[in-house]
């Protein structure tokens, strides 16, 4: 690749590189790119060049066409001495919360608020060893006023807390 221009990308199942690549070509874009390397996630490190490793865990909220694979994930980011967990999607019963990508701690949990019961998931939340946390793919009763309720039941966890809004950035 000129340049050094080149990715990896990384699909949640075998056989959507199809469907991804029939979208590319109707938009008359080169499919497949000498640029690109298509991948599969798969549980465990997916991803590591020495500096950014990157970790998944599968969750519930989606299954892959053959009903069996995960077709979701959750994913840590390690870098640096500094660990960002992404929760992804989640399953309504929040039983799929990635527990084992924040067990050691992490210096930034990414969580969305859409497809689970926030109340019931908040004592949950607090018990962990997380620096800050960002709450984002905010629930539509989350927005507006309903913003100053949210904030209001997050500022009860035990560490720093945010909501997620378009052009944000966070330091860690």
């Amino acid at each position: 690749p000129e340049h050094g221009q080149y990715a990896k990308l990384f699909l949640p199942e075998a056989g959507v590189e199809l469907a991804l690549g029939a979208w590319l070509n109707a938009l008359h874009l080169e499919w497949p790119s000498p640029l690109v390397e298509v991948g599969t996630v798969t549980a465990g490190v997916v991803y590591d060049d020495g500096f950014l490793e990157v970790e998944s865990l599968p969750t519930n909220h989606i299954k892959a066409l053959d009903g069996k694979s995960p077709g979701s994930f959750s994913f840590a980011l390690n870098a640096e001495n500094k660990r960002v967990v992404y929760t992804g999607d989640l399953n309504a019963d929040f039983k799929d919360f990635p527990e084992a990508l924040v067990a050691g701690g992490c210096d930034l949990l990414i969580c969305e608020t859409q497809h689970y019961d926030l109340d019931a998931a908040l004592p949950f939340l607090s018990s962990l060893s997380v620096k800050k946390m960002v709450f984002t793919h905010v629930a539509d009763k989350w927005h507006g006023n309903g913003e100053l309720l949210l904030r209001e039941k997050i500022s009860l966890l035990p560490f720093e807390t945010h909501i997620a809004h378009d052009g944000d950035e966070f330091v860690i």
